[in-house]
């Protein structure tokens, strides 16, 4: 190969000429072109390949692009170098292009870009002083560098090019671009072992470069839309005490100033470990956990401020008290352990609770309209209030959630308008309010416009006009009866058609639509026409050709005057109708032609006239037979179809298959309309079939062709929900987009909606339109009125719940009441006093009893209460009235301390250990807030430690939950309110080891058989043989709950004993009955009795 020669001067003028100079291959031939190809001057290369090429006046002018190629002996060409010659000095300096401007005020900018070749390129400040220069090569590119200080962040620049006799071109503007800002450290943390971790801000979205002493990139981050970022460096690229600086980079590698951080010395004193915190912003904080034996434990704020202080123990055991105003609900804290030698541990990250908060409210769906208002309806916690807002906080509407959560907010006509947002916002009875849910009011329903309606009431009506596209429309009568319903096309055309008898002359009707949700427009009204007082003329013959006029005949009121119009409306020809009605009227040559459309009419002696009667004359005898129109086919297969069109007046129209048989026929009336049926059997669905006209003579038109609408699949029906007091909701699946009609046992539209794009509806039958045991039928109907088969179902009977029946009260006001009795199986059962406030609730056995316990502080002695039942369906049973009974007076008070919550953890999906602490040996209760029901068990040690596992679904994130102290004789502590966590949003790393046996199996009890076989995980839930002697405390209880196959009991699978001998894996004896619940009253019952056969508890008296 040859090698491109390289230009390093061209000097001269297009009035000289030009000298080319530069290097090449040894003695290599070098020719300059023009753009056309042409050389205009060759030179030699010298044997160090350095060449000067002269351009003759006249071969090149100023500005010009060149190309300069090499050529060897042998011929061979390089590729071209292309250049440019330069400006003429007296010509004027073309203004320089800036491309680019890069730097920082520390480093210094360059500017970049491209100028006339040869000239001088000066940057420029806005006073004029010169800060940098440069020479464009003979690409005519440049770089001009400004040393640091010569310019600063966002300084408006200017460029000037100048040529060698000192012409200068007009300015270029330029910006020097902002500083990128120095990162902020917030912190390091880590160690040499294990690598460090830096935090800190920065500008959004740069690159985060972390460097080592030398300057060399040991960790890159990328700051978020916020400007946080962590960057992470391995372990061995850095060492305590080493002066790291961190530098922001933007997208075009400017860099901010540097920012130093010294990476910590590795601590020698051990990072505190947090186990629990609890409290509130109002009462403070306790903080526990474990550190090096005898360590000062710090707890410092965001700021590094301590807040307080504490000692551990000689296990290292640790408690600090945060007073009230120290810190906030879910604020980040941080404990360090320091020893007597002041020497300090690596900081332990922690966060205090969230206090406790009403939960916000779900919201299911929002239907209104602006003119008719909204209504709202979701769940939120028992007995809060519901109030929907607007965006400014004002109070739209109230409601109180009923005994299963349910609410439903109207919203009155003017209080909010379509597609506006609202806030949900439920409130208990202290006034603390839940996190806002926000939801929108929908759309309106565009209100229907009304083309046209016709007909009469011997014949029934027919309504068209327009709305919004696949929406249902439905016609009402006055008393807001359905007589009519329909689905808009894809362009929101409708036609209802009203059978004769569903509406008279002079009723208002009103149209309305009706989107997929339910959701209904403004209603049209329309007024259904009177019938005319004069009756239209009926056509009976029309005979002639144009040649020789027409011969109209008819019948209509006695001696009356008949009218004949064209379609201009002009009167072509009267007559009169004899004493029977009868007429005959003569069209003289002229007046029409073949296959013209006329009208009759009829006029009373006043001058009352007939709604019109349209017919056409008929067509000439060799004439050729127009083609029948085919306007629409209706029916299904096993229906039959209809045919209905347009042709030739009096001719015979023929509906023939593929292969010609007749499949039905009809003659054209005086109007050229045609119906042809066909009946089942004779065509399918989707089938091609031709219609063809015959006149009189036989003569055939051409065939128009058309094709029978596909069969719509039944609908199905998956669900029929609710009562007769409450109306109820049909669910199922359609064809998608088509109309649904509910009818009752006579056929009447009782209730319509439209199937969505997948094909599901949900229609609502108000309380009172249909009755338990009645029988409906659904039909699925496209835009053309096609039907479906009916899918048929019977509306089920109501569920009639008993009143619960109280058995027994036992307990006093200082620790709650335990209410026994019975009621329908597997139904929840509440309480509430007559503030309508929910106290507790619990689940029925399928045997029909339950067990609830109030909590202490919610009922109080001789207080009038109610006990009722709901099921899953929303039935609600009749209120049973009762009282807890009066306390014992000189009865020794016994408190039972409420326990603490010390830490929850776990998500959603896996369940969550709840730990704490309480007095030793007593049970346990983690309750539901909400429903205050009963939803795990567990027992203390003889330490005061618990440990009880919710299984996945027992509890979601953020949940409020309730832990009770019982002895198990009747005496409750008050509940500790405490909250499940939020979800992780980033799960982190993978699970950690599994933990340690749940406790070995004990030696023999004294009186016991083997030892139980009780395996770690609860698989074996029974044990062993016996019960041994019971050791020197109550152990932790196991986290399994095991299952009886034959009585599907819940079991307590292993609960072991002390810290000598032990007695055998415990177990519950079986009821026998199944629960309607994962853990219930009846297994807490169980549990009581298994600790009092041990001789741990002891039976209250009764009241």
């Amino acid at each position: 190969t040859v090698t491109a020669p390289t230009i390093t001067g061209v000097t001269g003028n297009s009035t000289a000429g030009y000298e080319i100079k530069g290097t090449a291959d040894a003695n290599a031939t070098v020719e300059i072109r023009n753009a056309g190809g042409t050389v205009i001057g060759t030179g030699t290369a010298d044997g160090t390949g350095a060449f000067t090429v002269t351009i003759p006046a006249g071969e090149a002018g100023a500005n010009e692009t060149l190309t300069a190629v090499a050529k060897n002996a042998s011929g061979t060409e390089s590729t071209p170098t292309t250049f440019q010659t330069p400006a003429d000095p007296n010509t004027p300096v073309a203004t320089p292009i800036v491309e680019t401007v890069t730097g920082s005020t520390t480093k210094g900018y360059e500017v970049k870009g491209t100028a006339e070749v040869g000239t001088t390129i000066e940057v420029r400040d806005a006073a004029g002083t010169v800060l940098g220069t440069a020479t464009t090569g003979t690409d005519g590119k440049y770089t001009v560098t400004l040393d640091p200080g010569k310019a600063t962040a966002n300084q408006t620049l200017s460029v000037v090019a100048k040529n060698a006799s000192g012409t200068e071109s007009q300015p270029a503007t330029a910006t020097t671009p902002a500083d990128v800002t120095a990162p902020t450290v917030d912190n390091i943390t880590g160690n040499s072992g294990s690598g460090y971790e830096i935090t800190g801000t920065a500008d959004p979205n740069t690159t985060i470069e972390v460097r080592d002493p030398a300057g060399a990139v040991i960790g890159t981050g990328t700051s978020d839309a916020n400007g946080d970022f962590t960057v992470t460096l391995p372990t061995g690229t850095t060492n305590p005490g080493d002066t790291l600086t961190v530098i922001g980079k933007d997208n075009a590698g400017n860099e901010s100033q540097p920012t130093e951080v010294l990476v910590p010395a590795d601590a020698t004193v051990t990072a505190p470990t947090v186990t629990g915190v609890t409290g509130n912003s109002v009462a403070g904080y306790q903080v526990t956990g474990t550190a090096d034996p005898n360590a000062t434990i710090e707890i410092r704020d965001a700021d590094g401020n301590v807040i307080a202080t504490g000692t551990a123990d000689g296990t290292g055991s640790f408690a600090v008290n945060l007073p009230a105003g120290t810190a906030n609900a879910n604020e980040t804290l941080t404990a360090l352990a320091k020893d007597p030698d002041g020497n300090t541990s690596t900081p332990t990250t922690f966060q205090t609770p969230a206090d406790e908060v009403v939960a916000p409210p779900s919201v299911d769906k929002v239907t209104g309209n602006t003119t008719q208002g909204y209504q709202v309806t979701g769940t939120a916690e028992l007995g809060t209030t519901i109030e929907v807002r607007a965006t400014d906080g004002t109070v739209l509407g109230t409601a109180t959630t009923g005994p299963t959560g349910q609410y439903t907010v109207t919203l009155a006509s003017g209080k909010a308008t379509a597609k506006q947002t609202v806030n949900v916002v439920a409130k208990n009875d202290t006034g603390l309010e839940s996190q806002p849910t926000t939801a929108m009011t929908p759309a309106d329903v565009t209100t229907p416009t009304i083309g046209d309606i016709t007909g009469d009431s011997t014949t029934g009506y027919e309504i068209t006009g327009t709305a919004d596209p696949n929406t249902t429309i439905e016609v009402r009568n006055p008393d807001g009866t359905i007589i009519g319903t329909t689905t808009t096309d894809d362009q929101g055309n409708f036609t209802v058609d009203l059978p004769a008898g569903a509406a008279n002359p002079g009723d208002t009707l009103t149209v309305v639509g009706k989107d997929g949700d339910g959701n209904e427009s403004q209603p049209t009204e329309v007024t259904v026409p009177e019938d005319a007082t004069v009756a239209a003329p009926t056509v009976t013959t029309v005979t002639g050709t144009t040649a020789t006029g027409y011969q109209v005949t008819g019948t209509a009121e006695p001696n009356v005057t008949i009218e004949i119009h064209n379609e201009a409306g002009l009167v072509i020809a009267t007559g009169t109708t004899d004493g029977a009605g009868a007429f005959t009227i003569t069209l003289p040559t002229g007046t029409a032609t073949a296959n013209e459309a006329l009208t009759a009419i009829a006029k009373d002696a006043a001058g009352k006239e007939s709604n019109p009667t349209a017919f056409k004359t008929p067509a000439d005898p060799d004439a050729p037979v127009t083609t029948p129109t085919v306007d629409k086919i209706t029916g299904s297969t096993t229906k039959g179809y209809q045919v209905v069109g347009a042709a030739e007046v009096g001719t015979t129209v023929e509906v023939r298959d593929a292969d010609g048989t007749v499949l039905g026929m009809a003659t054209t009336g005086t109007d050229g309309k045609y119906t042809v049926t066909l009946e089942p059997g004779k065509a399918s669905a989707n089938e091609t079939i031709t219609v063809v006209a015959k006149n009189a003579t036989g003569k055939e038109s051409q065939p128009a062709t058309a094709t029978t609408p596909a069969d719509l699949a039944t609908p199905t029906i998956d669900s029929i929900t609710g009562n007769s007091g409450k109306g109820y909701e049909i669910t199922g699946t359609a064809e998608p987009k088509t109309t649904i009609d509910v009818r009752d046992a006579d056929g009447t539209i009782i209730a319509a909606t439209t199937a969505n794009e997948t094909g599901q509806y949900t229609v609502t039958l108000p309380a009172g339109v249909v009755t338990p045991g009645e029988t409906i039928t659904i039909i699925s109907k496209d835009g053309a009125g096609n039907e479906s088969q009916p899918a048929t179902a019977v509306i089920p009977a109501d569920v009639v719940l008993a009143a619960p029946t109280i058995t027994k009260v036992e307990g006093n006001k200082a620790n709650g009441y335990t209410v026994t009795g019975t009621a329908d199986p597997n139904v929840t059962v509440q309480f509430y006093n007559s503030s309508e406030q929910l106290l507790a609730s619990g689940n029925t056995t399928t045997g029909g009893t339950f067990s609830v316990h109030i909590a202490a502080g919610l009922a109080t002695e001789k207080e009038t209460l109610t006990a009722l039942t709901t099921d899953t369906q929303g039935n609600v049973s009749p209120k049973t009235t009762f009282m807890p009974p009066a306390d014992i007076t000189g009865e020794p008070e016994i408190k039972i301390a409420a326990p603490t919550v010390s830490s929850v953890l776990g998500t959603s999906k896996a369940g969550y250990l709840i730990k704490g602490t309480a007095e030793p040996n007593r049970i346990i209760q983690i309750s539901n807030r909400l429903l205050r029901s009963v939803i795990a068990v567990g027992a203390t040690d003889a330490e005061g430690n618990f440990a009880i596992q919710l299984t996945a679904g027992q509890a979601t994130a953020q949940q409020s939950l309730l832990a009770t102290a019982t002895d198990g004789a009747g005496h409750y502590s008050t509940a500790t309110t405490f909250m499940t966590p939020a979800d992780p949003t980033n799960p982190g790393g993978g699970n950690g080891n599994t933990g340690g046996n749940n406790g070995n199996t004990g030696n023999n009890g004294a009186t016991g058989g083997n030892n139980g076989n009780g395996s770690n995980t609860g698989s074996n839930p029974n044990g062993g043989s016996g019960l041994g002697t019971t050791g020197s405390g109550l152990g932790s209880l196991g986290n399994g709950l095991g299952t009886n196959v034959s009585g599907y009991h819940p079991k307590l699978s292993t609960i072991s004993y002390g810290t000598g001998n032990h007695g055998k894996t415990g177990f519950l004896p079986s009821t026998g009955e199944k629960e309607s619940s994962a853990v219930t009253t009846s297994l807490f019952g169980a549990f009581v009795a298994l600790l009092a056969s041990m001789g741990i508890i002891k039976r209250k008296r009764k009241n």
